[in-house]
C-alpha cells in the first residue's frame, strides 16, 4: 500500500509539473519582458536567502559556475545584485540582492500573477475554491519534504 501511494503521488506531482512548464510557465515567461527566466529564477533565489555564494547560486538553479557568473553580471549591471567578498575565503564571493533588486522582483511577480488570474478567470468560484483548498493542503504537506 506505502508502495502504490507513494507511487500515485509521485505521478500527481509530476502532472503538475507538467502543468507548469506547459501552462503557467507561459505566461512567466510573457510577464518577463526585460529580464530572462534564469534571472528572475536567481533573484527569486536572493530573495528567500541574505546572502549565497556563487557556487550555491549554480546549485540551486540547477546551473555551470560559468553561466552564474554571466546571470550575475548582467543582474549586477542592472543593480539588481550585489557582489561581496567573503572575509573567510578570498576565493568565494557571496550575492545578495539589492532594494532595488527586490522592488524589480515584485513587480514581476504581480506580472506574473496577473498573468494567471486571466487564465484561470473562467473557472467556476466552486473550482477556485478548489484551487485554493488543495493548493494550500498541498504546500503544508510538500513544505515537510524540505
Amino acid at each position: 500500500m506505502d508502495r502504490e501511494m507513494t507511487d500515485r503521488a509521485s505521478k500527481r506531482m509530476l502532472q503538475i509539473m507538467e502543468f507548469y512548464h506547459e501552462q503557467l510557465f507561459k505566461e512567466e515567461r510573457m510577464a518577463l519582458i526585460d529580464i530572462n527566466d534564469a534571472e528572475f529564477r536567481l533573484l527569486f533565489r536572493l530573495s528567500t536567502a541574505p546572502m549565497l555564494s556563487m557556487s550555491t547560486l549554480g546549485d540551486l538553479l540547477l546551473v555551470s559556475k560559468s553561466h552564474v557568473t554571466k546571470l550575475v553580471d548582467a543582474l549586477n549591471n542592472a543593480g539588481l545584485v550585489e557582489r561581496h567578498a567573503n572575509l573567510q575565503d578570498r576565493r568565494v564571493i557571496n550575492i545578495s540582492i539589492t532594494e532595488k533588486g527586490q522592488k524589480k522582483l515584485e513587480f514581476l511577480k504581480n506580472r506574473i500573477q496577473e498573468q494567471i488570474k486571466m487564465l484561470i478567470s473562467n473557472l467556476q468560484p466552486s473550482e477556485l475554491e478548489k484551487i485554493c483548498t488543495s493548493t494550500e493542503i498541498f504546500l503544508g504537506i510538500v513544505s515537510k519534504i524540505r
